[in-house]
């Protein structure tokens, strides 16, 4: 797992904070960063991201919030002392790019980027355990064998049109996307998304040779990517959440969850099994001929029409026991022989943490930038 984009909010400010802020975004002053590659300006803006693939960092100060309202029974904003929300992809900010290699501890990549814009602006902000998250991007991505095989999971992916009454999004044949209030899940094939963003700002510092590198690298790569939204924060630790409480177990277990539930798939213990005779041999094996053929007619729906079809026809209760039974075999109706005889993607494979194509190499660059900022007591040093 890689942190990528996080928001987060920051205590009080003092007036000599915000005038450096200020004056930083006045200037239009850029911060070097160092690559592994070279050297790359980091830009700063206080216009909200363009979205996930943006590498600029966002921060702005800010001197009102929301609270409710009891007698108007709705949010309003109020005055308050001044404070900074700051939004970026940490893993761009450290390495020009988020292909692979990102540190999984959210509390030290927080320490690292008010570190960073702390030297930007000249002067030391409150300390990162201390903000307020609003934001966290957790991201896995796993290696296939070639960009075909990434494309060809895309093709086999039997979902609707909606999930959970959240609107799914289809790009180009390598990319989908589930918005929603509480989270967002995407899954795309990283060596397009590189090839359009980051490696047009890698050109300034990579040899034609290293870039390519990279992009034949991020080619054979899926990602899949949890956006976990203020309100899912606030509901989940009954407040707002500071930095110094998000612990990598919280970030897991959401993860897992949201993409287990998506794709109708368990995360541990069961081998995923999605050809024809492995899942007609095996429902009947676990649950008998009756309803091991029962399942497997369901099963071949899935297969065939996808969720949104298979669930108009039939009655709700029936559906969710047989999707229950479906997933405790570990049965996957995405991408299977069926209609395809390509064998691009790996008969087992599944997006989950406990595949054996998830990446979990750090890039050293990263490692070193991080290492000064693992203790509590290296922070208290630097205040």
């Amino acid at each position: 797992m890689a942190i990528d984009t996080v928001k987060i909010v920051s205590p009080s400010l003092s007036n000599a904070m915000v005038a450096a802020v200020e004056q930083l975004h006045r200037s239009k002053r850029r911060q070097t960063i160092s690559t592994g590659y070279g050297e790359i300006e980091q830009e700063f803006t206080t216009a909200n991201l363009k979205g996930s693939f943006d590498a600029d960092i966002s921060m702005a100060v800010k001197w009102n919030k929301l609270e409710y309202d009891n007698e108007q029974k709705k949010q309003i904003k109020v005055s308050c002392e001044p404070y900074l929300t700051v939004e970026c992809s940490v893993h761009k900010a450290m390495a020009g790019h988020n292909v692979y290699g990102g540190s999984d501890d959210f509390v030290v990549c927080c320490r690292w980027l008010v570190d960073y814009i702390s030297n930007a602006i000249g002067i030391q902000l409150p300390p990162a355990d201390n903000w307020i998250a609003r934001k966290i991007d957790v991201a896995e991505v796993f290696q296939l064998p070639s960009a075909e095989a990434c494309m060809d999971w895309f093709r086999g992916l039997q979902v609707g049109e909606y999930y959970r009454k959240r609107p799914i999004h289809r790009y180009g044949g390598h990319g989908v996307e589930v918005g929603g209030h509480t989270t967002c899940l995407k899954f795309y094939h990283k060596g397009t998304e590189f090839r359009e963003h980051d490696a047009k700002r890698l050109r300034k510092v990579l040899t034609a040779s290293q870039l390519q590198e990279i992009q034949d690298f991020a080619n054979k790569l899926l990602r899949v990517e949890v956006s976990i939204k203020a309100q899912k924060l606030d509901y989940d630790f009954e407040r707002l959440p500071l930095v110094s409480e998000i612990t990598g177990d919280y970030l897991h277990h959401v993860y897992d969850k949201e993409i287990g539930s998506f794709l109708r798939v368990g995360v541990t213990g069961v081998n995923t099994v999605r050809n024809y005779e492995s899942v007609k041999r095996g429902l009947i094996e676990q649950y008998g001929q009756r309803l091991g053929k029962n399942l497997f007619h369901t099963w071949l729906e899935l297969a065939a029409c996808g969720e949104t079809s298979v669930k108009a026809g039939m009655k709700q209760a029936t559906f969710y026991e047989h999707i229950r039974y479906l997933k405790q075999a570990g049965c996957s109706w995405h991408g299977t022989d069926l209609f395809s005889n390509s064998n691009l993607v790996p008969n087992d494979f599944t997006p989950v943490r406990v595949d054996e194509r998830r990446l979990t190499t750090k890039l050293q660059s990263i490692t070193g930038k991080l290492d000064q900022f693992r203790s509590e007591t290296s922070v208290e040093k630097r205040q």
